[in-house]
């Protein structure tokens, strides 16, 4: 988020507590995936899309991360 949030306001300083505000003011879609189990947590950015469910997409973002996590192993 910090990389997108340095693009988009380039004249404030990064602050976590504070980006998620200013970045909820844009028209995106933040949603969070476990990638390799507990602990492993991360946001994602995206545009908003209408025609998107964010819910089932996020779900099946979850999914391929999570086999690709298993094939791995």
């Amino acid at each position: 988020m910090s990389s997108l949030y340095r693009a988009t306001f380039p004249t404030v300083q990064y602050q976590s507590d504070k980006a998620v505000r200013k970045l909820m003011q844009l028209p995106v879609a933040i949603f969070k995936l476990e990638l390799s189990g507990p602990g492993s947590q991360r946001l994602y950015v995206s545009e908003v899309r209408t025609m998107v469910d964010y819910d089932t997409f996020s779900q099946v973002c979850q999914m391929v991360f999570s086999s690709e996590t298993m094939k791995r192993k």
